[in-house]
């Protein structure tokens, strides 16, 4: 299966600049808009991949969904993320448990798990 990050709830400048890096790296990107937000993961993860242009406004919690990354790719852009302007709340990994989530879910579990660190 090939490589794909499903960004969810990304402002313009942040999908451009994943974009960028997930393009060096050969994976695929995947634009979720709000409308997509009842979809389960596993929906999100086969939309059409993002050539560029122009994506719909930003509202909530931002995600990048791994799926199907190999260690490499997932250290790279987690790298990526740190070390540069891109904003995001969360990161996570499509799971078998986690594919049958749509995205608010997710982003529920994410903010619970945060907080339970604290």
């Amino acid at each position: 299966m090939r490589e794909k990050a499903v960004l969810i709830n990304m402002n313009q400048k942040d999908v451009q600049e994943i974009y960028r890096c997930c393009s060096r790296m050969g994976i695929g990107v995947i634009v979720a808009d709000n409308s997509q937000d009842q979809l389960l993961l596993e929906k999100l993860a086969e939309c059409p991949f993002y050539k560029g242009g122009t994506v719909g406004e930003a509202s909530g919690k931002s995600v990048v969904l791994m799926c199907d990354f190999t260690e490499k790719h997932f250290d790279k852009l987690l790298d990526y993320i740190k070390h540069s302007d891109v904003h995001v709340d969360f990161k996570a990994v499509l799971t078998p448990t986690n594919m049958k989530w749509d995205s608010r879910k997710l982003i529920a579990h994410m903010e619970f798990e945060s907080l339970q660190k604290r």
